[in-house]
């Protein structure tokens, strides 16, 4: 009668390893579905990645060629040239306390200038 338990308890394993073994098998290729998706999403990805990086690549290389890069340049020498005229723009009313300031001591100075001449003559 060992023999006929020892052969009941070896079918039981069986059916459970083969149970087992079914449960492996099927939770394998869930994972390796789960991978290829992955794994096409990533490739899908990698795809877009390079894609912009080319089109950065292309805008870095015609950055310097752009007619608006070089026209900014070109504004801000302007602005730096033409500073103090545009601070008088701004401020149109300094112009007048200012020109009538310069006038005076303009006039003053030649008036100095005169007494000197005078004194020594």
């Amino acid at each position: 009668m060992s023999e006929g338990k020892e052969n009941y308890q070896d079918k039981y394993l069986e059916e459970k390893f083969k149970g087992l073994a079914t449960l492996i098998n099927i939770n394998h290729e869930t994972i390796l579905d789960k991978i290829k998706t992955v794994d096409q999403k990533v490739t899908k990805t990698n795809g877009s990645v390079a894609r912009h990086e080319d089109r950065i690549t292309i805008l870095e290389r015609n950055y310097d060629k752009c007619p608006v890069h070089s026209m900014k340049k070109d504004i801000k020498k302007i602005e730096e040239e033409t500073d103090t005229a545009r601070f008088f723009y701004r401020n149109p009313k300094l112009i007048k306390p200012l020109l009538i300031g310069s006038v005076f001591l303009s006039t003053a100075s030649l008036a100095l200038i005169l007494l000197q001449i005078s004194n020594i003559l």
